[in-house]
C-alpha cells in the first residue's frame, strides 16, 4: 500500500522494486557493516570467554527493536522512518523536526568517519592523500545513490554478500578450534567465573555487544519501494537480525576458542589472529573484505538519508 499525501501535497509515488531477498542483504550491510570486524575485541575486553553469549544476549534484544519496528512500518509507511513513527504518536510536527535532524545528524556524522576509516585502509594500496580518496568515496557512491533504488539495493546487496563471506571464511578456517570447546563451557556461562561479574554485569556487557545489532532502523525508510510492504518488510527485519545473531554468536566462538580473549581485548582487528594462526595467507584478501564492509556503511547512509529527507521534505 503506499502512503497517503498530506492535504495540498500531491506527490508521484516511488517505485515499489524491492523484494525480500535484496531487503534482507541490504539489511545485513546495515547491521553488519564494520562493526562485527571490530566489536568482538571491545567486547572480549570486557566478557572474556562469555563473549559469544554477551552477543546472543544482544540478539535477543535486537529482536525485540526489530519486531518494534516490524509493527511500526506497517501502520507508518512512510519513507521518513522514524519520524513518521514519532509524528502519528505525538501529533507534533517540532519534535518530528527534531528527530528528523537528529536521525539526519547521527548518519551523516557516522558516514563521514566511516568514508575517512576506509579511505584509510584503500590509501595503502593508492598513494593518494586520504581526504582525496575520502572525497572520491562519497562522489562514486553519491552517484551509485542517485540510480534507481534498484540499482543502488543491488550495489549495497553485493557489498553485504561480500561482508558475509567474509565472516564465513572466519568461521571456515577457524573451524578446529571448536574441537576445544569441552573444557571453555565452564567460563561461558555466567557467574562460573571471574571474566564475567554475574547475570547483571553480562547484561551490561550484551549492551555493549548490542551496537554490532544497530542499523535495523534504517531498513524502514526503505518501506515506499518495497513491494507487498505489509508482509515483505517486517520479515526482512527480522530475517536480517537473525542471520546476524548466528554469524556473530559462532564468529566471536570460534575467535574466544582459537585466540586467548585478552589478545582480543582492545584489538581493532580482532579477527586478524585468528587468520594468522590458521590462514595467514588469506590476510591479505580478509583486509580487502573489510575495506569493503566499511565502505557499504557509506553508501547505505547515503541511501537513508536521501530517503529520510525525501519523506521529511513532504
Amino acid at each position: 500500500m503506499t502512503a497517503a499525501p498530506r492535504p495540498g501535497h500531491q506527490h508521484e509515488p516511488l517505485a515499489r522494486t524491492l523484494g525480500i531477498a535484496s531487503l534482507v542483504l541490504y539489511g545485513l550491510g546495515t547491521i553488519i557493516g564494520a562493526g562485527i570486524y571490530v566489536l568482538v575485541g571491545e567486547v572480549a575486553s570486557e566478557a572474556g570467554a562469555a563473549t559469544p553469549l554477551a552477543f546472543v544476549l544482544a540478539g535477543v534484544l535486537a529482536s525485540l527493536t526489530g519486531l518494534s519496528y516490524a509493527e511500526l512500518v506497517g501502520r507508518n509507511p512512510a519513507a521518513e522512518g522514524s519520524v513518521a513513527f514519532v509524528h502519528h504518536a505525538f501529533g507534533s510536527r517540532l519534535l518530528s523536526l527534531v528527530t528528523g535532524i537528529a536521525f539526519a545528524a547521527v548518519t551523516i556524522v557516522a558516514s563521514a568517519s566511516i568514508t575517512l576509516g576506509g579511505a584509510a585502509y584503500v590509501a595503502r594500496w593508492i598513494d593518494l592523500p586520504q581526504p582525496v580518496i575520502g572525497g572520491a568515496v562519497v562522489v562514486v557512491f553519491t552517484a551509485i545513490a542517485c540510480l534507481r533504488v534498484t540499482e543502488s539495493v543491488r550495489v549495497a546487496a553485493l557489498f553485504s554478500a561480500v561482508e558475509v563471506v567474509g565472516l564465513l571464511v572466519v568461521i571456515a578456517v577457524g573451524s578446529p578450534s571448536l574441537s576445544g570447546i569441552g573444557p571453555e563451557l565452564a567460563a561461558m556461562i555466567p557467574g562460573s567465573t571471574d571474566g564475567w561479574l554475574g547475570l547483571g554485569a553480562g547484561t551490561f556487557i550484551a549492551f555493549i555487544a548490542f551496537f554490532a545489532y544497530i542499523g535495523s532502523e534504517g531498513m524502514a525508510n526503505m518501506v515506499e519501494e518495497t513491494a507487498d510492504v505489509g508482509r515483505t518488510l517486517p520479515r526482512a527485519i527480522l530475517v536480517a537480525i537473525a542471520i546476524s545473531g548466528i554469524l556473530y554468536g559462532v564468529v566471536s566462538l570460534i575467535a574466544v576458542l582459537a585466540v586467548e580473549p585478552e589478545e582480543l581485548a582492545g584489538n581493532p582487528a580482532p579477527l586478524i589472529p585468528v587468520l594468522e594462526r590458521y590462514a595467514p595467507q588469506m590476510i591479505g584478501t580478509f583486509a580487502a573484505v573489510a575495506v569493503v564492509a566499511t565502505l557499504n556503511g557509506v553508501l547505505i547512509g547515503i541511501v537513508v538519508a536521501a530517503r529520510l529527507a525525501y519523506g521529511m521534505a513532504r
